[in-house]
């Protein structure tokens, strides 16, 4: 896995910038699959390169707090999606996660989505020790006004549902209220939890 990081690290570094996408913003909490990462405010970094014929390679970060350490987060990415003529589309890849301490453990993880209209299915197959997760996500998207969609997730018993509601403030920026049930930190249930995210996207 060590290799693949520096194989998608030199590519994202020797790639034109110009194909690069990425989006920076901040968060009132980082929840990952209905347990929060930071227990409280996140900033976070991604890019993404687009590397032709569907392949891309990307990286995201965010400050996190595992255990009441507060450490970075970086998730290295890559993989191959496709949308075909039916409106069908396919995404598949692989995702390392790596922590800048000694308190949490670095896993990977490889993955496959598959999609068609306003309803996309997926299955992790965590690497090692890492665990499974399953998910499906529904666009509503007869609703105009912002982009809404609802999630459902299982990571081995631990479920997660959620309803997500998007807006465009410009081409570029865009603030999200997730609400999600059953939020899980150092593993004390809040119930049902709220958090808005403000993302801008260049």
């Amino acid at each position: 896995m060590n290799k693949i990081l520096v194989i998608l690290t030199s590519v994202l570094l020797s790639t034109s910038a110009m194909a690069m996408t990425g989006s920076y913003g901040i968060s009132s909490d980082y929840v990952w699959r209905g347990v929060s990462q930071s227990n409280g405010p996140a900033v976070h970094l991604g890019l993404k390169q687009e590397l032709g014929q569907g392949f891309y390679a990307g990286v995201w970060t965010s400050n996190v707090e595992i255990e009441g350490v507060k450490e970075v987060e970086g998730d290295f990415y890559g993989g191959f999606s496709h949308k075909f003529e039916n409106n069908f589309t396919l995404n598949l890849g692989m995702v390392a996660y790596r922590y800048s301490g000694d308190v949490a453990q670095d896993l990977e993880e490889k993955f496959v989505g598959m999609g068609y209209g306003p309803i996309n299915i997926g299955k992790v197959t965590g690497i090692d020790a890492a665990r499974d997760y399953e998910f499906v996500d529904l666009k509503l998207p007869f609703i105009t006004v912002a982009d809404v969609k609802l999630h459902y997730g299982d990571y081995e018993g631990i479920r997660d549902t959620s309803m997500s509601i998007k807006y465009s403030l410009t081409d570029s920026m865009k603030v999200e209220m997730l609400v999600q049930s059953n939020v899980r930190s150092d593993n004390v249930a809040f119930g049902d939890a709220v958090s808005l995210h403000l993302t801008n996207h260049f």
